[in-house]
């Protein structure tokens, strides 16, 4: 998904950005020119530290995946790794001629000024500007590497167990699915 990394870096560093924003000291004209212009220096900020690329390369992953079963069914074949690198190659690539920093900083500029004040904003701005920041964004891909890994575990072993629970919960929410299946 393209939209999964940033989301916990925003959630996980607004209320420390938000503690620097306490007083009134300092406050900034809440317009819509304030939150563009703001929100236009985070974005930045973030493509500035890898946030585009590693959402192209999230993205490389997943398209690659939902296509290897269609290629392998066309090619009557199994991929090689030579392959299977090339394929998502392509994807990064294509990704990246429509995903462009031009477009990704006009998408999120345009959500972050829609969600935030100025002043949380600058608040923000600020705080990735910061030491801790900085290291969030420097962090953020191998950080969520580490969970993707950790969350994995949790699942391995108990994917079936999963699927169960899932099906069972959609069987009671949708009762027409069991009289389907059996």
């Amino acid at each position: 998904m393209l939209g999964t990394a940033n989301g916990w870096m925003i959630a996980a560093i607004m209320p420390l950005a938000m503690l620097g924003n306490c007083g009134d000291a300092g406050q900034i004209e809440d317009s819509p020119e304030a939150r563009t212009e703001l929100a236009h220096k985070i974005v930045k900020l973030e493509i500035e530290n890898g946030d585009l690329d590693q959402r192209l390369d999230q993205g490389a992953d997943l398209a690659q995946a939902y296509s290897l079963d269609t290629l392998r069914l066309e090619l009557g074949r199994e991929l090689t790794d030579q392959e299977l690198d090339r394929v998502r190659e392509v994807m990064r690539s294509v990704l990246g001629e429509f995903l462009t920093d031009e477009v990704w900083e006009g998408i999120l500029s345009e959500v972050y000024a829609k969600h935030f004040t100025a002043n949380e904003m600058q608040s923000i701005y600020d705080f990735f500007e910061s030491p801790a920041g900085k290291k969030i964004m420097q962090l953020s891909g191998q950080m969520m590497q580490e969970i993707d890994a950790e969350t994995d575990v949790v699942f391995e072993g108990q994917m079936d167990a999963f699927v169960n629970r899932i099906d069972e919960e959609l069987g009671e929410a949708f009762p027409e699915l069991l009289e389907g299946g059996s």
